[in-house]
């Protein structure tokens, strides 16, 4: 069967679409000609060469205009005038395909109309060969006027200028030159050199020179010519916008990563492979927006503590935190880690809350993996913790915080949760002119800001979050998107990923990881020594380098506490705790920081010591060495080995001379502190100067 609209090849001849059948016979319209060319057919002939093969039906995607349904209301009222006209015309009949008869129809639809033949020709050339549909009849205003290509320059250009502005000069090569040059040297490879800027030093180029001056060596700047015709800033503006360079040039600017990060196409979401609760579990810190006090004296100033958060990725819930007023690092990671295993009845009833066990019911379970944003988690702490645990920790990859969107939005909610109600806290106009500085009035202290953020918690666990992506079964099951209902739906429906774990079992896992010694003064870690039951029970700091004794252990320590570490011996799950020797309980409360601090401190003084030291040690050398050499003078020669032989006599008689000398010496102490006492009354005895007694 041959129909109206189709479209043929038939060899020889050309592509013909079929534009009318009248009984037996098709007018088909050549395609491939740049006017109307109609050819009458055989409608049975067409027929039998489709069939054998002859003639091929083409499927018109090549000819047929594409719908338009972003057309503007001139389009769409040009195209639905010219569709009456050619339908008046169809409307003809046969009459319509043949040449001579055509010119007369259209010459008097053109007269109706008010328009000229031209037109109307070419609107029934376009609809028979676009499809004979009204999209073949749509104006294409997008095409007009060549754009994209510079127009030769005629009379004057623009709209006139009010009286008294003089005229825009036409752009001269010169001008263009000097916008390529300075928009390559200064915009494109600095993102602080705005547009304005740029066309100003196009400026200076256009009608300035700089020279140094022969005498003083100094740069002298002058106008080339006063009475120079500059481009206006729109101008520029405008020819900038021509160049199609404004995406080169912002990633030029801004640099791959960054570009990406911004104006990358965002077809997905990060959490697109994750659709179950606890399947990823995110982890990030911030500088809270407000500002502390200290907490025994509020006039002390503390600034902005730091706050890390837990967040599930897939149901936005919050399950742990850790505020200090420490920086970004592993352990206060490790904090907000412990924080979303504790039990949150006890956690809140720890900071003043009451709360009920359904309210926050997260307590003993971990994630099958916690994502981080290449910091804290870039080290051996978080190796080990993972060998420890069996658990997944991924970074994402760098300038891409969009991959950890959902905890980034925790954070501007807790913020502008915060700026409304707690006094001190800042937000982005803080600091500028004008503006009241709100560190000066700050009245929290760090434990009330914590009651704060864990009341702001529990508020945002069960806050309504309308633009939130929630999975089609959700959505199926009405579940709102409220972060609480959105994990006990996942809890009842089995949509999870959890892990049981212990608050212990967690926190050796979470600490970092060492080596200890034993030695027969204990185990020996960062120069302290620990000690144990067991280890005492079964002797391990007894004969310590006998063959085969165990010399190495593995053991965990939490950074700040040096009062115990927790072994872990081989071949056994359970770690052991060892503590303080009393060799080193004189360091018992201080962190590890504290402790290197000390010995830097006690190294520091050692250092300014040294000098007293080397003098002293010099003194005690040159006093022995003068006795050495006085005692040498008075020996005539050495010693024989006969003399030797003697030694026993020789010793026995110095004995007895040294002690009669002693003796001497005690009997003259006391005389002498006898006569300097005071007589007794009535008493005419005298001390006899001999020291034998008294004279009677």
């Amino acid at each position: 069967m041959i129909f109206v609209r189709e479209i043929l090849r038939i060899p020889k001849q050309g592509i013909f679409r079929i534009v009318g059948v009248f009984d037996e016979r098709a007018y088909l319209l050549d395609l491939k000609a740049p006017r109307t060319v109609i050819a009458e057919h055989s409608l049975p002939a067409l027929a039998l060469g489709v069939e054998k093969g002859r003639i091929e039906p083409l499927d018109g995607k090549e000819f047929n205009a594409p719908p338009n349904t972003a057309c503007s209301e001139a389009q769409q009222t040009r195209a639905d005038r010219h569709l009456a006209i050619v339908r008046s015309l169809i409307a003809n009949g046969e009459q319509i395909f043949i040449s001579s008869r055509r010119s007369r129809l259209v010459a008097s639809a053109a007269r109706e109309n008010g328009i000229c033949s031209k037109t109307v020709h070419s609107a029934l050339y376009r609809y028979w060969r676009g499809g004979m549909t009204i999209y073949a009849l749509m104006p294409r205003f997008e095409t007009c006027g060549a754009p994209g290509k510079d127009k030769p320059a005629g009379g004057p250009r623009g709209r006139k200028p009010a009286e008294g502005i003089a005229r825009a000069p036409a752009l001269s090569a010169e001008m263009i030159k000097a916008f390529e040059t300075c928009t390559n040297r200064y915009y494109k490879k600095s993102r602080h050199i705005t547009l304005a800027e740029t066309f100003r030093r196009a400026l200076e180029r256009l009608s300035t020179r700089c020279v140094l001056d022969e005498e003083t060596g100094l740069p002298v700047t002058f106008v080339v010519d006063e009475d120079v015709r500059l481009p206006t800033e729109r101008q520029f503006r405008h020819w900038y916008g021509k160049q199609n360079r404004a995406k080169s040039d912002a990633k030029a600017r801004l640099g791959d990563a960054k570009f990406a990060m911004r104006s990358r196409a965002r077809l997905s979401y990060a959490a697109q492979d994750n659709n179950l609760a606890g399947g990823r579990f995110i982890i990030d810190a911030t500088k809270l927006d407000t500002n502390l006090v200290a907490r025994h004296d509020r006039t002390a100033f503390l600034g902005t503590p730091v706050l890390y958060i837990v967040v599930d990725e897939f149901t936005a819930l919050i399950l742990g935190f850790w505020i200090s007023l420490e920086e970004a690092c592993w352990q206060s990671a490790a904090m907000a880690i412990l924080g979303s295993v504790e039990d949150k009845v006890e956690l809140c009833r720890r900071y003043g809350l009451v709360v009920e066990p359904w309210r926050w019911p997260v307590s003993g379970m971990a994630p099958m993996r916690y994502l981080f944003d290449r910091g804290e988690a870039k080290g051996d702490k978080a190796s080990s913790f993972v060998e420890k645990s069996g658990l997944i920790v991924e970074n994402t990859a760098p300038y891409r915080g969009d991959l950890k969107g959902v905890g980034e939005k925790r954070f501007d909610l807790i913020n502008c949760a915060f700026r409304g109600e707690v006094p001190g806290s800042r937000d982005e106009d803080s600091g500028k002119r004008g503006e009241d500085d709100p560190r000066l009035e700050s009245i929290l202290n760090l434990d009330e800001v914590t009651q704060v953020v864990l009341a702001c918690i529990l508020y945002l666990n069960d806050r309504e979050l309308k633009k939130f992506r929630r999975s089609r079964a959700m959505i199926a099951d009405g579940v709102p998107p409220i972060a609480s209902a959105m994990w006990d739906w996942c809890m009842r429906t089995g949509r999870v990923a959890l892990q049981r774990f212990e608050t212990a079992e967690l926190a050796i896992a979470l600490m970092p990881e060492g080596t200890g010694t034993i030695t027969n003064q204990g185990i020996r870690f960062d120069g302290l020594f620990y000690t144990c039951e067991r280890a005492e029970t079964e002797c391990w700091f007894e004969a310590v380098d006998a063959p085969g004794t165990l010399r190495k252990l593995k053991l965990s320590w939490h950074p700040w506490l040096v009062d115990a570490v927790y072994l872990h011996i081989p071949g056994e799950k359970e770690p052991l705790q060892a503590v303080l020797t009393p060799f080193s309980q004189a360091y018992a409360g201080f962190s590890f920081d504290e402790l290197h601090a000390s010995r830097r401190q006690g190294r520091i003084a050692e250092q300014g010591r040294r000098l007293d030291q080397v003098l002293n040690h010099a003194e005690f050398r040159n006093r022995v060495q003068f006795i050495v050499e006085g005692a040498a003078q008075e020996r005539l020669s050495d010693l024989r080995p006969r003399d030797l032989k003697n030694a026993r006599a020789n010793k026995a008689a110095e004995r007895t001379a040294r002690r009669f000398e002693a003796k001497q010496e005690l009997r003259e102490r006391i005389g002498q502190h006898v006569s300097a006492d005071r007589p007794l009354l009535g008493s005419n005895r005298q001390i006899d100067d001999l020291g034998e007694g008294e004279i009677d």
